[in-house]
């Protein structure tokens, strides 16, 4: 305080000495005003030429000067990236974007997510914009560049469906994607703005009038998964795309060969719009709409259209589904009947094992059409003798002799994965997987061959060949899977992945018969199926230790695949690293997609990403709704699924094609609702 007031006094006594220090002072604020605010002055001097400069090259000098003092002053580095998240015009946006770009800072991996969508968005405006509400030509005309050019906006609203949180510019995109020439957008867009929480907005505006069958499609099923009351609109349009259908010329006959495709393309998105839209009407399961659609049914529709109708009925009002007359239709097939579907007998063979009756109609179907040319049908069958014999299904109902015939059609099963058909080799792997995995649940066994104790004291060199060896089921199940098929592998996982010796099966595949007498396995394929069986059948703390501690060496492999699918099986036990690597196999289109999906349904850090994979963005850009569809049913993938997406309806394997891609797009569209709920419930 005293050092205060002898300042005080000082200045007082002597103001020429207090002028210098005020100027002084004055000065030196002056100059940190002026260090501050000369650059912000000039940034934002540069920002305005950027946007209003006079000429181009004015514009392209200011954005040159502001790419070098980003480069030279972190203030202004930061003052840029704070404008493009603030723009408020596109242009504006993309003049910054254009800076950033320049000197690599655009596609730094700290950037915001949001700027790579709000450019997808502006290119999206920009394609509504140029043809307004004309369509394209014909998805048909074989265009690559159209073709492409709408296979990447759609991945747009695809990755923004998939997203576990929307970006602040999808509601623009869905928006924008409304005017997509495209109708295969415009039905993304629905699905957008559902998820969105938009639904009653999308139905009373612009979906339920748009030309495209597609898009009435969607909107219909949108609002039937979201429980909106759309009965009225929902008749309306059901009426209108049913009349339009049997309007439309059968495939061949008025059109021409090169709009078959076209044509065809306009016949599913009819299909999809009926359906829905009698799903809609369904609602509740109102008297007058079941009776609607029950008229329909008998109406002149081909099969695939009544297909959907009636599971729609069944499904929407939980009508009991008509039996299958199993036992005539394989008494039929079996006395030469060719006339039937592969999907009725598939039908029959799934309602048998509640008749004991159809058991050598089976077998004789069996040993009389048994080829790789009806792959569904003859994965089933086994199955289906499975349940037959067993005991406690059937105790004392089948004779010794039928049961004896049945066991050897199923071991020649098991053991022809190789056939030959003019000349030709077919691999029926899988098919005899089915086989392998049935005769072993019947009768477990880890012995692959037994010779009887008192042959085999007596056996020498020279009178081997005379034993008697009696092969077991595991001879059986190993022989499919020693085939270089890569099937058989998930397949034996995945079917008996609940048995309770499973997890013992498994250990002995991967490590062999006795590891005290090296007696090891050597075949890769029989390993993998032990790792990836081990994996998925562990039940306790313990047996998930025992299973690292055998696959964990197997990392480290150079053998073909062996370390990949060791990643897959380590992932499902809980590795984290392991984890990471089996999330990038799966764009290795060298290692089965099947072993990695199946890896990342079974770990639950990697389980969003395999049903995105399977339902919104394929892993593999030529993946078709038919490639899913035969991987989910064909190939038996159905049921890893539905074990973590129980809302899911079942898809029929007895349903024809046509109906099970359309489940397959229910599928889509309920996976899609389920990632992010409304905020507000649909009134």
């Amino acid at each position: 305080m005293k050092l205060l007031r002898s300042l005080h006094h000082y200045f007082k006594a002597n103001p020429i000495q207090r002028l210098i220090v005020t100027v002084l002072v004055v000065g030196i604020i002056a100059m940190r005003a002026g260090m501050w605010g000369l650059p912000l002055y000039f940034d934002y001097s540069l920002r305005n030429t950027i946007l209003h400069g006079e000429t181009p090259e004015a514009r392209v000098e200011a954005a040159t000067e502001l790419c070098l003092r980003c480069l030279d002053l972190p203030d202004t580095m930061a003052r840029v990236r704070t404008w493009i998240d603030e723009a408020e015009t596109d242009e504006e946006f993309l003049a910054l974007r254009r800076v950033l770009r320049r000197i690599g800072k655009f596609s730094a991996a700290d950037k915001n997510p949001d700027w790579q969508v709000r450019v997808e968005a502006i290119d999206l405006q920009a394609v509504a914009d140029a043809h307004g509400n004309k369509p394209l030509p014909a998805f048909a005309s074989g265009d690559p560049v159209l073709h492409n050019s709408s296979l990447n906006r759609q991945q747009v609203l695809l990755e923004q469906l998939s997203a576990i949180t929307p970006s602040i510019h999808a509601p623009r995109i869905a928006h924008i994607a409304r005017r997509d020439p495209d109708p295969r957008l415009r039905a993304l867009a629905v699905m957008l703005e559902s998820r969105l929480g938009k639904i009653n907005e999308t139905a009373t505006h612009w979906a339920w009038s748009d030309p495209a069958p597609r898009v009435v499609a969607a909107i219909a099923l949108q609002s039937y998964l979201r429980k909106c009351d759309v009965g009225p609109l929902a008749k309306d349009h059901f009426t209108q795309q049913l009349a339009a259908f049997k309007a439309s010329p059968a495939p061949g006959r008025e059109a021409k060969p090169e709009a078959i495709r076209e044509w065809n393309f306009r016949a599913d998105a009819r299909r999809d719009a009926i359906s829905n839209c009698a799903l809609a009407m369904l609602r509740g399961g109102k008297p007058d709409a079941v009776q609607f659609i029950t008229n329909t049914l008998d109406t002149d529709l081909e099969a695939n259209l009544r297909d959907r109708l009636s599971w729609t009925v069944t499904h929407a009002t939980r009508m009991p589904p008509l039996s299958q007359r199993a036992q005539a239709i394989l008494r039929r097939i079996a006395d030469g009947d060719k006339t039937l579907t592969e999907r009725q007998v598939v039908a029959a063979l799934l309602d048998a094992p509640t008749n004991y009756k159809t058991l050598d109609s089976i077998v004789k179907l069996c040993q009389t059409y048994w080829s790789p040319k009806a792959p569904l049908l003859f994965t089933v069958a086994p199955k289906t003798l499975q349940q037959l014999l067993d005991d406690k299904r059937n105790a004392g109902a089948i004779t010794p002799a039928e049961r004896a015939k049945a066991l050897d059609t199923l071991r020649d099963m098991a053991t022809a994965f190789q056939r030959h058909d003019k000349s030709k080799l077919q691999i029926t792997a899988t098919l005899s997987a089915s086989a392998g995995c049935a005769l072993w649940a019947l009768n477990p066994s880890f012995e692959e061959v037994i010779i009887p104790s008192a042959q085999a004291i007596k056996s020498d060199t020279e009178n081997i060949s005379t034993l008697e060896i009696k092969k077991t089921a595991l001879f059986y199940l190993r022989a499919p899977l020693a085939s270089n098929a890569a099937e058989p592998v998930e397949f034996t996982a995945e079917t008996l992945r609940d048995h309770p010796q499973a997890f013992a099966l498994g250990r002995r595949l991967f490590v062999g018969h006795d590891l005290k007498r090296n007696i090891r396995e050597f075949n890769v394929n029989v390993r993998f199926a032990g790792m990836m069986l081990m994996a998925i059948a562990k039940r306790t703390p313990a047996q998930t230790a025992e299973a690292r501690e055998l696959i964990q060496p197997k990392l480290k492999s150079k053998i073909p695949n062996e370390a990949d699918t060791a990643a897959c099986a380590m992932a499902i036990l809980g590795d984290r690293a392991a984890g990471d690597k089996t999330r990038s196999i799966l764009f290795q289109s060298e290692f089965p997609v099947r072993r990695t999906l199946l890896a990342m349904l079974e770990t639950p850090a990697l389980r969003r990403e395999a049903l995105d994979a399977l339902l919104l963005s394929p892993p593999f850009p030529d993946w078709t709704f038919s490639d899913r569809r035969y991987l989910l049913v064909n190939e038996f993938f159905q049921p890893a699924v539905r074990r973590h997406a129980s809302y899911l309806p079942e898809i029929p394997l007895a349903a024809s094609r046509d109906l099970q891609r359309w489940l397959l797009r229910y599928w889509r569209a309920a996976y899609i609702l389920q990632l992010q709920p409304p905020t507000k419930p649909a009134k």
